[in-house]
Formats: structure tokens, C-alpha cells, sequence
């Protein structure tokens, strides 16, 4: 259980990667961020030890800050975009040793990446240190140059000092403060950023991890977290063989009851995991709104092992086998804890097998350009894949995963890869080709018969399945719009064109290679039916009005028009779905 930590402790020692050895040299930079919690308002000032013609900011997933950053010094200073990157520079083209800069809390969604600030209902503030993260622009050589020519320098480290009203905390990891705070990151710490929580909410610690949790939070999902999370931790630890070796910081904040359905997300940082929830179906307790909660809860802390205790290799390749098993590991932590039964253990694996069909389409999933999104059902489409293998030597895919942790832990840099995770799951099945299947996803593709393909692997897992109308498919609604665009395109044009839902509706843009789309078409209503809010019944009656050759009725922006599929050859084979084929009661595995 969780107790009531003392705010003047310091919570457990956080969990951190590997980290080159830290320079004695004085930091090259100091920066100064000040929280103004009266104005809901940030000043982030950046003080050099030499002058410079302007600042690169280093994290440019998005880049927003010239829309939303107010720079106060010097006065001739301005926003710019250069090798993809935001830079603030002097425009006077001489150089300056201060910028200054203001904003105020910006808690908009960031794509793929992590929001600026995020809110408690207490007025508590979270800031992520990497959007802050930049590096001075100097000339090369020390030569006098054009502001174009200029290069970030990455000679120094930072110090930075975090200040907020008098008798308000500020915590970072295992720091905290009262008033100020300061923070000596490492370089790889600095570029990847962390949290900073600014408040008085008091952390509770248990044996496990220490934890801020939103007071506004409701109270069935703070009793859910705090009964969950030891059993979690402790499942992840045996299915592994491997412990955390320090206390991580938990971050909870709520949203609200405003807006309508539940929405919940988070990421995993160095000794860090950040939570959110918000909307009206989190209100009361309820079947569905629990499972989303423990779901979301069981992803995130196993990243505490497969992304912080030990890491996965660099590069983009490699979040498949990241997502896929944390999806998988979930899934399998709330089985095992009782929050799940086979059928719906079952059931959240086939959705993610007709997830990734309809998402890939046959490609490989390592194809460029990546469809992140993709990466986790059809990462944890996989993973069943594997642990299905395993089971044919008496192992699982706990055993896979403690033989793939154990020998990153033999390395220095504590990394692992794809490769080390098929190699381990080729020794520890015992079957040289176990690993085939999985590498054909990957890499190959499966041009035809893919349906046919994932049904039988399924089946080799314990996961028998029944192919049926899309109808009737365990998919999920975005899913099926994704189906319902792609088969419009497949019907109406000789060749792909890009497919957008947005608004309620799918919208194709114009092609020559299109009819109904030639000049673009934004399709609201299939057959009478909703592309949105019914998107699987208007998918099953476009397929079954064009398999029977006859046209399909769809309103859009500009009133009702009949589509006739093209007649020159075009493939119109549709992928089948399934739904699980296990009995009430049924076991997976004798």
C-alpha cells in the first residue's frame, strides 16, 4: 500500500541509464526556469559563460515554440527554422550571453511526444525539461561567420535552478525543494528531459515507488492504483527475474469529468512514470472503465523494466519490440491478477491480430515509412506469436524476456535489440524456425493470404479463431473507419490515394486515378449509415454492395451520389477478420 511520505524526505533514488562520466568543467550554460504559479506563466531564462549568436533547441518532434514563446531578451532576437530545427537567434547578426523567454502553461497534446506542462486539480504543474533543452550557436573555429553558418556547441553541460513561489515544492526525480531547486543533468539526461513537479501535494511511498497523486483523482481509481500496482510490480519481477533496482517517481494527474467518453495515457522516463486520465466515463466505476485504467497502468510500469532498467537499442526500427511488449505483458499481468478472464485475454489479442491487418495491409511492418501506430497491435500480435513457441518447450514469454534481460545486463550499456529477442526466443523454444513467422511480419510481408496466415498462427499459440464478416470482427471503431477508407479507395480509384478521418468522415483527396474522388470526396454516410459512429454496419453494407456488383449509395458535403466500383482489374480482395473461437469456460492450453 501507499503511505504518506514527509515532503522534506527525499523519495527513493530514481532509475537512470548508463551516462558518460561527468566533465569537471564549469557548465557551459545556466539555466534559470521560474514557475509564476498566480499567472499560470513560465519565465526560462539561458545564461552562457560566452556569448553566442543564438540558441538550437534540440527536441523538434513539434515545434511550437515560436507560436507560443514570447522572447523578452535581447529585444533583437527571433524565431527561425534551420536542418530541422527552432532556433532563437540575434537577428542584429552580434552575439548575446543572456536569452530570455516567456510562456504561459501550455498543456495542448504534443504528437509522439511529451506535453509541455501538464495540470493537477490542485493547480500543480508538471514541466518537461526537454522541450527546454538547447545548445548555444557559435561560429566554427571560434571564426567570425553569418548567423547561417553558425553550429550548435555541445562542448559543456548545463546547471539548471528551478524556482517557484516561496512555500511551494519543486521535485525532480529523488530531489526536491522548497522555493528553488537546483539540478546537474548529464548530458544523455538533458537531452531526453524528465518531468518536474511544482507543488504541495504530499508523495506517498510504498515498498516499490513513490507517488504524486492528483487529490481531484477519483476515488476508485486511487484505491485501483494503489491495490495494483504492488501486484504489478511484483508479477513483472518474477515473470523477468529481474528487480528494479531503485524506486521510480509516479506522476497522476486528472483532467476532469468535462470532456465526454475516458481518455488515459503516459510515458516512461528515466526513474519516471507520468499518468493521466480525463473524461466523464471515469466518473463512476465501471466495467470498461477500470479495464482501461489497468491496461494503461500494467503498459506503462513494465517500460520500468524494458525501457529503464534495461534499454532498447537506438533507432526507430526497434519500438515494435518495445510497445508490442508492453501491450503483451498487460495483457498477460491482468490475467494472471484476476482483473481478466481467458475470454478477454483472448479477445484483446485477436483485436490486435485484426488491428494489424487492417493497419498493414500485408507490407511488412518495418517497411518505410513507419506506421508507429502500427507497432503495438502488431507488436503484441507477435509477442502472443512467441509465447505461443515457448509453450512448446514448457516456457513462456516471461522466459524469452528474463534470457534477453539477462544478457543485456551483461553488457555495458545494459542495451538489447530485435536481434537478441529473436535469438532468445529461437534457444529458449527450442525450435530453430520459431522465429520465422515473426522475421516474416517484420521484414517480407505477407502479400497474400494474410488472413489465413494470422489464423494460423494464432491457432499454433492457443488462440483459435473463427474468420467472419468485418461486421462481426473484434475490432475496434478507428480501425474500422481505417478499413472503410481503405476500401472506398480500393473501389473508386485505379491506384492508391491518401485517405484522411477527420470530423466524422472519410475523406479522400482528389486523384485522376479516382472517379467519385477525382476532385477530392469527404464521405459522412455510407448506405445510411455513419462512416463514424457506425463505421463497422457502413462498412459491411459498402462490401456488400460491391461484391454483389451493384452501387453504393454515399452522402457527403455535397448530397447523396451512387459509387460503382471500377471494372479494369483492380484487386478488390478484402482482407477477413476473425473474432476469438474459444467457448465460455474454455482453457487456451491443456
Amino acid at each position: 500500500m501507499l503511505s504518506a511520505a514527509c515532503p522534506g524526505e527525499r523519495p527513493g533514488p530514481s532509475t537512470v541509464a548508463p551516462q558518460r562520466a561527468a566533465s569537471p568543467e564549469v557548465p557551459s550554460m545556466e539555466v534559470i526556469v521560474e514557475e509564476r504559479p498566480d499567472a499560470d506563466r513560465w519565465r526560462v531564462e539561458y545564461r552562457l559563460d560566452a556569448p553566442a549568436s543564438g540558441l538550437r533547441f534540440m527536441r523538434n518532434r513539434n515545434r511550437f515554440r515560436s507560436a507560443h514563446w514570447r522572447v523578452t531578451t535581447p529585444a533583437q532576437a527571433a524565431w527561425r527554422e534551420r536542418d530541422g530545427y527552432e532556433e532563437l537567434y540575434v537577428t542584429t547578426g552580434t552575439a548575446s550571453a543572456r536569452f530570455e523567454i516567456e510562456f504561459d502553461s501550455m498543456l495542448e497534446g504534443l504528437p509522439k511526444d511529451y506535453e509541455l506542462n501538464k495540470a493537477f486539480s490542485d493547480g500543480s504543474r508538471l514541466l518537461f525539461t526537454g522541450h527546454l533543452d538547447a545548445r548555444p550557436l557559435a561560429c566554427p573555429s571560434g571564426a567570425v561567420c553569418a548567423s547561417a553558418e553558425t553550429t550548435p556547441d555541445d562542448g559543456g553541460r548545463s546547471m539548471w535552478r528551478l524556482a517557484t513561489a516561496p512555500a511551494r515544492w519543486v521535485r525532480l526525480l529523488d530531489q526536491a525543494g522548497v522555493g528553488e531547486l537546483s539540478w546537474s543533468p548529464s548530458t544523455e539526461l538533458s537531452e531526453q528531459g524528465t518531468y518536474v513537479y511544482f507543488g504541495n501535494i504530499e508523495p506517498l511511498e510504498s515498498e516499490h515507488l513513490v507517488a504524486i497523486i492528483d487529490p481531484g483523482m477519483p476515488a476508485w481509481i486511487r484505491e485501483e492504483t494503489a491495490s495494483t500496482l504492488p501486484a504489478l510490480f511484483r508479477y513483472y519481477t518474477a515473470e523477468v527475474d529481474v528487480e528494479l533496482s531503485r524506486k521510480p517517481l509516479l506522476l497522476l494527474s486528472f483532467g476532469g469529468f468535462e470532456r465526454p467518453g475516458r481518455s488515459s495515457g503516459g510515458g516512461v522516463l528515466h526513474g519516471l512514470v507520468e499518468l493521466s486520465i480525463e473524461g466523464q466515463g471515469f466518473r463512476e466505476p465501471s466495467p470498461e472503465g477500470r479495464q482501461q485504467w489497468q491496461t494503461t497502468l500494467a503498459h506503462e510500469v513494465f517500460h520500468l523494466w524494458n525501457g529503464q532498467r534495461f534499454f532498447i537499442d537506438l533507432g526507430p526500427h526497434e519500438e515494435w519490440l518495445s510497445e508490442g511488449s508492453a501491450e503483451y505483458f498487460a495483457r498477460r499481468a491482468l490475467l494472471a491478477l484476476g482483473a481478466v478472464d481467458e475470454q478477454g485475454f483472448q479477445r484483446a489479442v485477436v483485436e490486435a491480430a485484426n488491428a494489424c491487418l487492417a493497419q498493414i495491409s500485408g507490407r511488412p511492418l518495418l517497411e518505410p515509412p513507419l506506421r508507429f501506430g502500427s507497432f503495438y497491435p502488431c507488436g503484441m500480435t507477435l509477442m502472443a506469436w512467441a509465447d505461443g513457441a515457448a509453450r512448446h518447450a514448457d516456457a513462456d514469454i516471461g522466459d524469452v524476456f528474463a534470457a534477453v534481460f539477462a544478457a543485456a545486463a551483461r553488457r555495458e550499456t545494459a542495451r538489447y535489440s530485435t536481434y537478441d529477442f529473436l535469438e532468445q526466443l529461437e534457444r529458449v523454444s527450442g525450435h530453430p524456425l520459431a522465429t520465422g513467422p515473426i522475421v516474416r511480419v517484420l521484414r517480407v510481408g505477407v502479400a497474400t493470404g494474410a488472413s489465413g496466415f494470422f489464423a494460423r498462427q494464432l491457432h499454433e499459440a492457443g488462440i483459435p479463431v473463427t474468420a467472419v464478416e468485418p461486421g462481426q470482427a473484434t475490432l475496434g471503431r478507428w480501425d474500422f473507419e481505417r478499413l472503410l477508407g481503405k476500401h472506398l479507395v480500393r473501389c473508386d480509384c485505379a491506384s492508391d490515394a491518401p485517405v484522411r478521418h477527420r470530423g466524422g468522415a472519410v475523406e479522400i483527396e482528389a486523384s485522376e486515378a479516382c472517379t467519385l474522388a477525382r476532385d477530392g470526396a469527404r464521405v459522412t454516410h455510407i448506405e445510411g449509415h455513419s462512416v463514424s459512429a457506425e463505421s463497422a454496419a457502413a462498412l459491411q453494407a459498402l462490401l456488400a454492395r460491391t461484391r454483389a456488383g451493384e452501387p453504393v449509395t454515399v452522402r457527403g458535403d455535397d448530397g447523396e451520389r451512387l459509387l460503382r466500383c471500377r471494372d479494369d482489374g483492380v484487386d478488390r480482395s478484402f482482407v477477413e477478420l476473425f473474432r476469438p473461437a474459444l467457448s465460455p469456460g474454455a482453457a487456451r492450453r491443456e
